[in-house]
C-alpha cells in the first residue's frame, strides 16, 4: 500500500473535505484522511490511500491538477 500526502491550510479543509466526499460517493474504493500536521502549526495533511506507487502517482497528479489547480506539491510514500 502507498499513500499520497498533500499539505493544506486550515481554511481549505472544508472545501477539500467536500471534494473528497464527492469522489468517495462515486468510487467506494477511494480512501482518504484529513488530519492536523505534526510538523507545521496551522496546517493539515490530506492523505489518500492507494494500492501501489503507480496508483499513488496517478491519483496524486489527478488531485493536484483537478482539485488544487497545480498549486500544491505532493509526496508519495
Amino acid at each position: 500500500m502507498s499513500i499520497v500526502v498533500f499539505v493544506i491550510d486550515e481554511d481549505e479543509v472544508p472545501d477539500i473535505e467536500n471534494v473528497m466526499m464527492g469522489i468517495r460517493a462515486k468510487d467506494e474504493t477511494f480512501r482518504y484522511k484529513i488530519a492536523k500536521s505534526n510538523y507545521e502549526k496551522g496546517k493539515y495533511v490530506l492523505i489518500v490511500y492507494c494500492r501501489d506507487r503507480d496508483d499513488a502517482y496517478r491519483k496524486g497528479a489527478w488531485i493536484r491538477d483537478k482539485v488544487f489547480d497545480n498549486s500544491k506539491l505532493y509526496w508519495v510514500k
